[in-house]
């Protein structure tokens, strides 16, 4: 497996990573956890997931969403099992690691524990 040139960490990135610097703070994945889901499912899916919450694991902060039932009753979903999102973002870089909507098995009609 070869590296891309874009896949490569640039000196000042490697550099920081190596010093321990983590550029991204909880409040800066939080704005890009809604600036993302903004610009793809609109601020309706943003309202939805407010207020969210931050926290740290390992090198990373997991940004997820509420689960509003007064906001979702006003707005229901579409699709209706869709769950809050959760987002994984890299301390360091900002790398977005994962970015999903939990699934509400209780809405799915599933016997999924």
């Amino acid at each position: 497996m070869t590296t891309s040139d874009s896949d490569r960490e640039a000196s000042s990135m490697w550099l920081h990573r190596s010093l321990g610097t983590k550029l991204i703070s909880a409040g800066v994945a939080t704005e890009i956890a809604r600036l993302v889901t903004r610009d793809r499912y609109g601020q309706l899916e943003v309202d939805r997931n407010e207020p969210l919450k931050v926290d740290a694991a390992n090198d990373t902060w997991i940004v997820t969403g509420s689960n509003n039932e007064d906001f979702n009753a006003q707005h229901p979903r579409q699709p209706a099992w869709g769950g809050p999102l959760r987002m994984q973002i890299s301390q360091f870089d900002g790398k977005i690691l994962e970015y999903v909507f939990d699934i509400d098995w209780s809405k799915t009609g599933s016997t999924h524990t």
